[in-house]
């Protein structure tokens, strides 16, 4: 027969032997000892914590000859000796029925349990106990088959419902369960695990590398004993770093923390060629940004003063060095927009997404805004045109069918309406300085690079219902004053637009993120309505207006001859 895997051949057999879930096995123990388990247990949790396992434990604490509740309190944990532990560690106890709801999801299905659970009572110990697996699978006509067994169960029956997705599962059926979450285990936990695992299978274990494998697998002690057995498997019952590293594909490459210090010392030139020479190495970008952002995450937490992750002498000598000269707003900075990269494009792995973070990271933000064409001088005034002169009265027309002619009917001369020329703008950077009104003292004015900055995230950024990128061309100034970035908009609607973008919890994190980048750290933010602009006053009309509002300005009023 072969031999099992690490997994099943280590799964805990005791509710001692359950790793990182103390609460849990707490409760478990207490209601089991004191005679007071329910009769439905719903089991919460990421996949590999120990839904399935805890179940097993406890379909053997309800039945171990050794914990009989006639004889007494007990510690309730089961002693994996008496015939019923064994039956259950081997697979065979006929009062454990397990049941995969992925594959045996119907109405049909719940039906057939529901006539074993009422047909018959235990074949051998004093209770039986259905776990069912991945519960969150069922159909709806096969929960509210289920919900009446639930609510009015046999008496020796008991139901442990395990799923990864309780929202899934519905009301009517959490609300007969006492529910349970199984947290991701610690890293820490897991290693531990993994030590003792290595110490049965005689395997010799580098404590860094299972440390790497503990944090690559997410707090699941399942796909770490994996891990284990495949390094074993692979390079030997020597667990060394080295191995793990090239079977989990993870990058060790002191070019990483070479990048982040020239990042933070905003040295855009060696930044890149760090960047270059790791991508003429035929290195994957994906390993390698996973470790750029690590050490970024390890400067962050050493310059918080929380600590750093798992590092050599040498590598956190400099992680602390690189901590205490980084400035925040730089260090915050280059975590966004590394992390954001996304290296994995649709058309496979590719260095440009890291490269571009690394030049927007490296750059401060001032050298990235486009350049701004310069404003346009005021046009000169033009010279009135000459007026035309009066109009010579028509001569008389001779008269059909020998009428007389009658003289042409004078009238009064009119004045004719002014006449408007309008020049347009170059682009809504020309004209701000024309437009916008006078910024309050003690405030600073927002520049146009940095405004130019914040529009850059934003031009096509769909909110809500509005893009936000359209509104925020309706502003005329800009300004902060008291931590607060002051908007003052030309068109009430816009205004109010924009504000009911903001009250959308997705858009105004988008806006405050933006703001953050362009102007260095985390601002307020406010609208508001400049007053009515002398030249676009005095234009009459709709088509006038909205000429004004696009940039035109009246650069001089002429009459307009008859």
């Amino acid at each position: 027969m072969a031999e099992q895997v690490l997994y099943r051949k280590w799964r805990p057999q005791r509710f001692a032997d359950v790793c990182g879930q103390d609460a849990v096995v707490q409760t478990l123990r207490q209601a089991v000892s004191q005679g007071r388990v329910a009769h439905a247990y719903l089991f919460c949790g990421p996949r590999g914590t120990g839904k399935t396992t805890a179940a097993r434990i406890l379909a053997k604490a309800l039945n171990c000859e050794g914990l009989d509740p006639a004889k007494g309190p007990n510690d309730g944990d089961p002693d994996n000796t008496c015939s019923f532990c064994k039956d259950v560690s081997e697979g065979r106890a006929l009062d454990l029925i397990e049941m995969d709801a992925a594959s045996h999801r119907g109405i049909d299905d719940v039906r057939s349990m529901q006539e074993r659970v009422f047909g018959a009572g235990p074949a051998r110990g004093r209770a039986k106990v259905y776990i069912i697996d991945e519960v969150h699978m069922l159909t709806d006509f096969a929960f509210n088959a289920l919900l009446k067994t639930l609510e009015e169960p046999a008496p020796w029956a008991y139901f442990v419902l395990c799923t990864t997705e309780p929202h899934k599962v519905l009301a009517t059926i959490v609300s007969r369960c006492q529910r349970f979450d199984f947290r991701r285990i610690a890293p820490r936990d897991v290693q531990a695990r993994l030590q003792t695992v290595c110490e049965g299978e005689g395997y010799e274990c580098d404590p860094q590398a299972l440390s790497a494998i503990a944090r690559a697998t997410g707090g699941s002690v399942r796909d770490a004993l994996n891990i284990l057995e495949q390094t074993a498997l692979s390079y030997g019952n020597a667990i060394t770093m080295p191995g793990v590293e090239e079977l989990l594909g993870l990058s060790r490459d002191p070019r990483a923390l070479d990048l982040v210090r020239h990042v933070l010392a905003s040295d855009l030139k060696e930044s890149l060629r760090v960047t270059a020479d790791v991508a003429s190495s035929g290195l994957e970008p994906g390993p390698f940004h996973r470790e750029v952002v690590e050490r970024l995450r390890a400067v962050l937490l050493q310059k918080s003063g929380v600590g750093g992750a798992e590092e050599s002498a040498d590598d956190q000598d400099a992680v602390k060095e690189m901590a205490a000269s980084a400035d925040w707003n730089v260090l915050l900075r280059a975590l966004r927009l590394v992390g954001r990269a996304n290296v994995r494009g649709s058309e496979g792995p590719s260095w440009l997404p890291l490269e571009l973070a690394v030049i927007e990271a490296a750059s401060p933000p001032e050298e990235l805004a486009p350049s701004q064409p310069a404003a346009p001088q005021p046009a000169q005034a033009t010279a009135p045109a000459p007026t035309a002169p009066p109009p010579q009265p028509r001569a008389p027309q001779p008269a059909r069918g020998g009428e007389p002619a009658r003289p042409p009917v004078a009238r009064p001369a009119m004045d004719a309406p002014p006449r408007r020329e309008y020049a347009p703008a170059a682009d809504a950077g020309a004209r701000a300085p024309e437009l916008a009104p006078p910024v309050p003292a003690g405030a600073r004015a927002v520049q146009d690079s940095e405004w130019s900055a914040l529009l850059q995230p934003l031009r096509r950024y769909r909110g809500k219902k509005y893009t936000i990128g359209s509104l925020l061309l309706d502003c005329r100034q800009r300004y902060v004053e008291d931590a607060t970035l002051v908007l003052v908009f030309k068109n009430a609607p816009n205004r109010d637009r924009l504000q009911e973008e903001l009250d959308h919890p997705p858009s105004r994190q988008a806006v405050t993120a933006a703001v953050a980048d362009a102007l260095g750290g985390e601002l307020g933010l406010r609208l508001e309505m400049g007053e009515a602009n002398g030249e676009s006053g005095n234009a009459h009309g709709h088509l006038v207006r909205s000429a004004v509002n696009y940039g035109a300005r009246v650069i001089q009023e002429q009459e307009e001859p008859e």
